[in-house]
């Protein structure tokens, strides 16, 4: 069978062992929590988590990833799936399987320390809502160390390693010194395990100017920043056609420049659009305007080594939901 190659390459495949409400919201019906560390206190919740873990990705996933020629996937891992803590449920088989379904499909994997210990951000994908205690607590940056080289200890033999991420979106106003010092750390300190030629990733903090240069390659373990680039506000933009070219070309000049410190990893993107140019035209051209916000996306992004759209799956259609996107033909296809 010809197999089809699509415009992104890569996926997250958050919502998955750690929640956020507002992509699988059913999980939560029933349930006065905002997070997973609020659905882990009770029996009843943990109960939940089991159930959507079980059912949110299955086999077919990876398999469905493979045949529409997905190539890297992002997978969130929360510090519970390496070392166990009371207040949340271990995912680590999880992790294991994930990664045995990725060397089945020949997909190559981008372990993402997304929750550290005490919170890098308060946001709830960082486990716990409103906590941001990693920042000058050496207990929870050891701690943090520990973890990632545990996770190269257990999958630096796997062929679908392709790279570890140090942390995912640090709140980095305040901290870039700091953020700074540790990437060089964990940098070290995971080049001592893991294979040659697997990346080591360290996100930008939201503040690219600032993390270049954060990390420079040793020989054989190449360096990536890691940039989540959603959308831009142009309020001179009056219609799709002017935000587009300006979206692009203020991508492709700032990559441009960010490329001349390190590589680029696009490791977030998606078809988001303000929301006034949805208002602008009717809910019939929704839809198409998805398609020519993802194209110019990828084109702009052609510096980066690899992108990864944020995310595979969400509860309903849409431009938080890859695979329906694909399946609509908005994220288009093309002869391989």
């Amino acid at each position: 069978m010809k197999r089809t190659k699509f415009t992104a390459t890569g996926v997250n495949l958050g919502g998955w062992l750690i929640l956020e409400k507002w992509l699988t919201p059913s999980v939560f019906k029933g349930f006065d929590v905002e997070d997973e560390w609020g659905m882990s206190q009770t029996k009843a919740g943990r109960k939940r988590i089991a159930a959507h873990r079980k059912a949110f990705l299955v086999e077919g996933d990876f398999m469905w990833l493979r045949d529409h020629a997905v190539k890297f996937v992002r997978l969130p891992v929360p510090y519970w799936a390496v070392i166990e803590s009371d207040e949340y449920v271990s995912a680590r088989k999880e992790v294991a399987w994930a990664m045995k379904m990725a060397e089945k499909y020949n997909l190559k994997v981008l372990l993402d320390l997304h929750a550290v210990p005490g919170g890098q951000n308060n946001g709830d994908h960082s486990g716990k809502k409103g906590q941001m205690e990693w920042f000058g607590n050496e207990v929870f940056q050891e701690q943090t160390v520990a973890i990632l080289k545990q996770l190269a200890e257990r999958y630096k033999d796997s062929p679908a390693l392709w790279g570890i991420e140090i942390m995912n979106e640090p709140e980095s106003k305040g901290n870039v010194l700091e953020l700074r010092a540790f990437y060089k750390r964990a940098y070290k300190e995971l080049r001592q395990i893991i294979r040659p030629g697997t990346y080591t990733i360290f996100h930008d903090g939201f503040r690219p100017f600032l993390f270049t240069g954060s990390v420079w390659s040793k020989r054989h373990y190449p360096v990536a920043m890691d940039i989540h680039w959603y959308g831009f506000t142009f309020d001179s933009a009056k219609n799709l056609d002017v935000y587009l070219h300006y979206s692009k070309w203020l991508r492709v000049i700032m990559a441009g420049l960010l490329r001349l410190g390190q590589s680029l990893v696009i490791g977030e993107w998606s078809t988001v659009l303000p929301q006034r140019l949805f208002d602008a035209q009717p809910t019939s051209k929704h839809m198409k305007m998805l398609e020519q916000n993802a194209a110019m996306q990828q084109k702009a992004y052609r510096l980066a080594i690899c992108t990864m759209y944020w995310n595979y799956k969400a509860e309903g259609d849409g431009m938080w939901n890859f695979r329906s996107l694909v399946e609509k033909g908005v994220i288009r296809k093309k002869d391989s």
